[in-house]
Formats: structure tokens, sequence, C-alpha cells
């Protein structure tokens, strides 16, 4: 009887351990996708175009370092891919293995960042971008880059910026 109850509390916490190290994982990317939010600063013509954008941000991982380089989906503005290379430093300091644990042991992948950039402004409403596109986009990004990629794929969630307020 003791040795039966000894298990199961030996169990209960290797099973608690479990779900700190997921939880670890998951406030591992929350603190990394806040970070690139606080470094992400949208410039004044992207605001003033008043369209929404949705690209896929590609950050490379080769020989276990990210490239300086960031790749983006054809459409994303020149501006807001100057405005993500201010993340690079964010990006290169990242914990990947803490974040996708299954990326341990390997040297090259690539992580797709989801970015979207939503008006809801008076005067200004382009809903071109709902969330059923943006999620037919992400699949059909995903079955892309199954089919024909060399390395493993990562996705972090998406970061989605607002624009909230008046346009003059």
């Amino acid at each position: 009887m003791q040795k039966s109850v000894l298990l199961f509390f030996i169990s209960m916490v290797f099973y608690s351990c479990s779900i700190l190290g997921q939880q670890q994982t998951g406030s591992e990317e929350q603190k990394l996708l806040k970070e690139i939010s606080k470094k992400l600063f949208i410039p004044r013509d992207v605001d003033s175009s008043c369209k929404s954008v949705f690209t896929i941000v590609t950050i490379q991982v080769r020989d276990a370092r990210v490239s300086d380089a960031l790749i983006f989906d054809s459409g994303c503005p020149a501006t807001l891919q100057h405005a993500f290379s201010k993340t690079i430093g964010v990006l290169k300091s990242a914990a990947w293995h803490e974040i996708f644990p299954a990326a341990k042991g390997q040297q090259n992948y690539d992580i797709a960042l989801p970015f979207g950039y939503l008006f809801q402004v008076d005067g200004c409403y382009d809903t071109s971008l709902t969330e059923d596109g943006i999620q037919r986009k992400l699949q059909a990004i995903r079955e892309k880059k199954s089919q024909g990629s060399a390395v493993p794929s990562y996705q972090l969630k998406p970061v989605i910026k607002k624009f909230v307020g008046r346009t003059s």
C-alpha cells in the first residue's frame, strides 16, 4: 500500500514537472511575442494607406544561428519590412529550443511568424482581412512548406496589431 502511494506521489511530481515545462515553453513564446510587439514600430505611411496587411515573416536558423535576413511574403510594404529589421536582436536572443522543443539538436530550420496589421478607424474600415482569410492563408503556407522545404518549419502564434482611432 505504501509503495503504491509513494509511486502515485512520484508520478504526480513528474506529471507536474512536465506541465510546468509546457507552460514554460508557452511563457517563453509569450515573452518573445511581447518583445517583438514592443520593438515593432509601424511607419506612418503604412498607417496612412488605410489598408490592412497580413504577411508571414520567415526567420531562418542556419548552423544554429538566426540569420540577419528575414523573408517576407510578396505584397509586404518595404517600410514594414524595415520595421521588422529592428526586431533582429530580439529574434537572435530568443530561446528557440525552449519555444520549440522539437528543434533541439537541429542546426537548420525555419520559423514562421504570422503578422497582421488591421484598421478600425473612423472613415477607414478595411474589412478585406478576416480571421477566416488569415486561417486560409496560414493553411496554404503550411501545405506549401511541407511539400517543398528541405528544412523543418515551426510556427509562432500570430502577432496582430490594430490601429484604432481617427485618421486625421
